[in-house]
């Protein structure tokens, strides 16, 4: 996979879930079943500019698409000619786009930052002596009432 995808973060996500794919062998996840097919054959796929269909799916008794998204009921535009190129290349940088916004890969590399590490340590050391501390009271508050 690392000739395919060069970034480390998206290395990792797809690995977890094609792991996760072969491990539980959900037929459910279609989609990335095709993906990785999809690859596995050097296959390409494309995004259109403008959005051709709308899922109707997002609904209480869905099988992943449950809940409010911001891709559920999106307007639709028609195609008014279709023209296709002579030739097909990768587009590298909108792949790098696609994972950074619709996978999550910007919220992965920020959450790794010093400073977000950092705000994270900060946070789970101030629970920690938040805890302590109650926990000291009550006790000191039992053996001395």
């Amino acid at each position: 996979m690392i000739s395919i995808l060069e970034d480390p973060y998206e290395q990792k996500y797809w690995t977890d879930i094609f792991q996760s794919m072969f491990m539980e062998q959900d037929a459910s996840v279609w989609d990335y079943m095709w993906t990785y097919a999809c690859w596995s054959q050097n296959g390409l796929s494309i995004i259109p500019a403008s959005n051709l269909v709308s899922n109707l799916g997002f609904r209480a008794d869905a099988t992943h698409t449950n809940g409010n998204s911001i891709l559920s009921n999106l307007p639709c535009e028609s195609i008014s000619q279709i023209s296709h190129p002579s030739f097909i290349l990768r587009h590298r940088e909108a792949d790098q786009y696609t994972f950074d916004t619709v996978f999550g890969g910007y919220a992965a590399k920020a959450a790794e930052k010093p400073l977000s590490r950092i705000k994270q340590i900060a946070r789970s050391a101030k629970h920690r002596i938040l805890v302590s501390s109650k926990y000291n009271r009550s006790q000191s508050s039992e053996i001395y009432p």
